[in-house]
């Protein structure tokens, strides 16, 4: 009995030492600081290839993915639907060579995103595209910057008509 109360003491001193000496080795040395990876890394250059920069400013220089990140910050249902959505990006990109979604060219991005536009209906794939698709057309075009190559002047109000109170001129 006195042999296992021995090797008992003996492990626990083993262990506060390997914990002491680690903890010191922390102090000294200093942890090593492992990069903080983003899990919307990928949501960017996403956007950016739904709906790119021509005459007028691609998606995220209008501030649509900041937007819409501020939107389900507080909600984990559709923000753990836009990491999974971003890790499913990357895992993609490497399999065609890359070592991320972000690492792709045009071509390659739009190939992945077009395997996204065309997942199966009711799986988490088609609910990252379905949900990031609506909201970031919906943000987009709201902002006037957006009608620039649509060449459209935007809605008749607030400014209104203004011979409203005269009869249509004939055709």
């Amino acid at each position: 009995m006195a042999a296992g109360r021995r090797n008992f003491l003996i492990w626990s001193l083993v262990l506060t030492l390997g914990a002491r000496a680690r903890d010191l080795y922390a102090a000294v040395i200093g942890t090593p600081q492992l990069p903080m990876i983003d899990p919307f890394h990928a949501f960017a250059p996403y956007l950016d290839t739904l709906i790119p920069a021509d005459d007028s400013p691609g998606a995220t220089d209008l501030g649509v993915d900041q937007e819409i990140l501020s939107r389900v910050r507080n909600n984990a249902y559709r923000s753990g639907i836009i990491r999974r959505g971003c890790r499913w990006l990357d895992e993609t990109a490497r399999k065609r060579g890359a070592t991320d979604f972000n690492a792709l060219d045009d071509i390659g991005r739009e190939a992945v995103v077009a395997k996204v536009a065309k997942a199966k209906r009711g799986t988490p794939l088609h609910a990252f595209f379905s949900y990031t698709q609506l909201e970031a057309f919906r943000i987009y075009y709201a902002n006037p910057e957006s009608w620039i190559s649509l060449a459209y002047r935007g809605p008749p109000q607030p400014l209104g008509f203004s011979d409203y109170t005269q009869p249509p001129a004939p055709r």
